[in-house]
C-alpha cells in the first residue's frame, strides 16, 4: 500500500487500518524494556518456621 493510500484510509477513518499495520515490531519510543525478577515463597515451600510468621502475620 503507497502512502498516500495509507493516508487517506487513515484520515477518512471509514475503515480499520490495524490489519494494516506491523505490530509485532512495535514499541514505545525512548522506553527499553524492563525486566523483574521477583521470588514469592508460599507456604506449602517455606520452611517450618516460616510457616508459623506467616500464620502468626493474618
Amino acid at each position: 500500500m503507497r502512502t498516500e493510500e495509507f493516508d487517506q484510509k487513515f484520515d477518512d477513518g471509514l475503515e480499520d487500518i490495524n490489519d494494516d499495520l506491523d505490530l509485532s515490531t512495535a514499541r514505545r519510543v525512548n522506553e527499553e524494556p524492563k525486566h523483574l525478577n521477583a521470588e514469592v515463597v508460599t507456604q506449602k515451600d517455606a520452611p517450618e518456621s516460616d510457616c508459623k510468621k506467616l500464620k502468626s502475620k493474618r
